[in-house]
């Protein structure tokens, strides 16, 4: 009973402080190194799915084949080692600890009183003896602290005002590759594309050569055929 109404005075919830996380953010980056080619293998495939059928005495069988293909491709970037600053800022909130040793005291104080109870009815069943009055009002007692041990711990603590919020910031820094610009032939952005002009026009002697050919053609000098196979030349020569 002591260390109960021990407990019962003093109780155990307290006001403490808890760290509550907000969101990170880089702060600042520094280059280690110069800019490099890697070479990335990206895995792929894909599956499909072929069916058959087949009759046998009237009735008619199917039957599904999986069939699937997959490869490799190898990807060339460029990347950069850095050197990542990052900052992360908290809070620090008020918060009350202890609440569940005074749950788990008034538990214990009610469970007892309830077994004592208990003990006390069963002993008058089996008749041996009269009702004990001590073990009825040390039952009652226990559920008592133990119902005013809860009640005080919810109503009661903690104790003064909750401590301020206090705001701050966690700096970390970390070494890693990322995608980068600056190397060679256009790795690590848009390649360049030549410039494309029209095309060259045929020269002279070519149309004349070709104007040529559709006059044969055209006075039956020479066949369909023959005409097809050398128009089909003259353009080599542009």
């Amino acid at each position: 009973m002591l260390p109960l109404a021990l407990s019962l005075t003093v109780g155990c919830a307290h006001w403490s402080t808890e760290k509550v996380k907000g969101a990170s953010h880089e702060v600042s980056r520094r280059a280690l190194g110069a800019p490099q080619v890697a070479e990335t293998t990206e895995m792929g495939g894909s599956v499909g799915g072929a069916g058959a059928t087949a009759s046998n005495g009237g009735s008619t069988v199917g039957a599904g084949v999986l069939s699937g293909s997959f490869g490799s491709t190898k990807r060339t970037h460029c990347i950069q080692q850095f050197e990542i600053n990052y900052e992360q800022a908290f809070e620090m909130v008020p918060d009350v600890s202890g609440r569940g040793g005074d749950i788990a005291g008034a538990a214990i104080s009610g469970g007892l009183g309830l077994l004592v109870l208990a003990s006390d009815a069963e002993n008058q069943n089996n008749g041996s003896g009269p009702p004990s009055t001590t073990g009825f009002l040390a039952g009652g007692a226990l559920i008592s602290v133990g119902a005013a041990w809860l009640g005080y711990s919810i109503f009661s603590l903690p104790k003064g005002p909750p401590p301020a919020s206090v705001p701050g910031k966690t700096p970390w820094s970390e070494t890693k590759f990322v995608e980068s610009t600056g190397c060679a032939s256009g790795v690590g952005g848009p390649a360049a594309r030549p410039a494309v002009g029209p095309p060259a026009a045929p020269t002279r002697a070519v149309e004349e050569r070709l104007l040529q050919l559709e006059t044969l053609r055209k006075n039956s000098l020479i066949t369909e055929e023959e005409y097809q196979e050398r128009r089909v030349i003259l353009p080599d020569q542009l």
